[in-house]
């Protein structure tokens, strides 16, 4: 029989279910004439775009329960062909840090669970929900919490009414030593930092900074140290550290909560501006931590000895290979080979803001009735204790030592 005589007919008949190289699975509907998204498997991707079609045929729908407890899931962007989304749909998926709900589906609460569950989750959707957790409609937020220690990723700008992020300040300080410091990047300018307890803080050391009670803020230079700032600016890496000394007059003192907050404020994408140093140091910020290694040089939160002996307190030095950086953190980062175990803060940051030093802890210059200097800054607590009987100069006035 002649080639041209022969017919071949036969009928392709797609299996009801199939499995992407996401890890997603399908399942044709009844009509057979789409598909939904009904499941994973164990090999499914950190970031998932559910695609619009699938073998010629939407992707309508996401089915009750499709990822639930996909804990490595970390973004998904679902797409406008979906116009439905079954319950619990992304229960259990704590790890997602990023929502894109373009779906013509509701985003509705009842396919999350609680949204406290998800940490700083960002949802970016463009109608309104009932879902209360960080969700931007349409590039704008009403307000975004953003929870110390826990992963955030912003992978575009958006504005929120109100943003607030907290720390707890806890570490000690002492006059004259590098210490109580901690390491920070934000991705918001910061307009209002406040002590839960005591109110606003201003930050210390510029002409501008005289309202509220002070704090320290402070930026790495090219020699690898720091320099004190006047504001916190979105993305840029700095140390920061609030009076907490036996030597302060108490009202000065700050331990617990500290809110950093900002109203009507553009939210950055999370991309760290690093500082570079001639030494080779890196200063950089993780928003998602960063995990320890020698080239990782985190805040000691605990007293630690140097190589040569040399004694740091807690917030006193970048140490090499210490611990994981968490989010919200900044560190230190050096590949070179001949890196050190350790850099102190240095460059003129150790503690004292004489205002606020308890009388006896203030210290001043002791001159004779005739103006010549004798003795140089020492604390109004020990005068008598360093001077012998006699009369002398001191802040302007006459001081007498019986």
């Amino acid at each position: 029989m002649p080639a041209e005589d022969v017919v071949l007919i036969g009928e392709y008949r797609l299996n009801e279910e199939q499995t992407d190289a996401q890890g997603l699975t399908y399942r044709l509907n009844g009509a057979r004439d789409a598909f939904a998204v009904s499941g994973y498997t164990a090999d499914l991707v950190a970031d998932v775009t559910v695609p619009e079609a699938q073998y010629g045929l939407p992707v309508n729908a996401i089915q009750d329960k499709a990822l639930y407890d996909a804990y490595g899931l970390e973004t998904i962007v679902v797409p406008a062909s979906v116009s439905q989304v079954g319950t619990q749909a992304f229960g259990g998926c704590y790890g997602l840090l990023v929502v894109e709900w373009n779906a013509t589906a509701p985003l509705r609460a009842e396919c999350f669970d609680e949204a406290e569950a998800y940490g700083n989750m960002l949802v970016f959707t463009t109608s309104a929900t009932d879902f209360t957790g960080n969700i931007v409609v349409n590039g704008v937020a009403e307000e975004i919490t953003l929870t110390d220690g826990l992963s955030f990723r912003n992978p575009k700008a958006f504005t929120a009414k109100r943003i607030s992020y907290s720390r707890e300040f806890v570490k000690k300080t002492r006059i004259g030593v590098a210490g109580g410091w901690e390491g920070m990047v934000l991705p918001f300018d910061v307009q209002r930092i406040i002590s839960a307890e005591k109110g606003e803080l201003q930050p210390f050391g510029v002409e501008s900074a005289n309202a509220g009670l002070p704090c320290w803020i402070a930026e790495m230079q090219e020699d690898a140290t720091f320099s004190l700032v006047d504001k916190i600016s979105a993305n840029r890496p700095f140390i920061m550290e609030v009076p907490n000394s036996d030597e302060y007059e108490e009202m000065y003192n700050i331990e617990g909560t500290v809110i950093f907050t900002s109203s009507d404020v553009t939210v950055h994408a999370t991309e760290v501006q690093s500082a570079t140093s001639e030494s080779g140091f890196l200063f950089t910020g993780a928003y998602e931590g960063v995990g320890a290694t020698p080239y990782v040089y985190a805040l000691n939160e605990e007293e630690y000895t140097g190589t040569d002996g040399s004694v740091f307190l807690p917030g006193g030095a970048f140490v090499s290979d210490l611990r994981d950086v968490r989010p919200f953190e900044a560190y230190l980062y050096n590949e070179q080979l001949t890196r050190i175990p350790y850099l102190p803060i240095n460059g003129g940051m150790a503690t004292g803001i004489d205002r606020i030093l308890k009388e006896e802890n203030k210290l001043v210059d002791v001159y004779t009735l005739q103006g010549v200097m004798i003795k140089r800054q020492i604390p109004v607590g020990k005068l008598r204790n360093e001077l012998s009987r006699g009369i002398y100069i001191i802040d302007g006035k006459k001081f007498l030592v019986k």
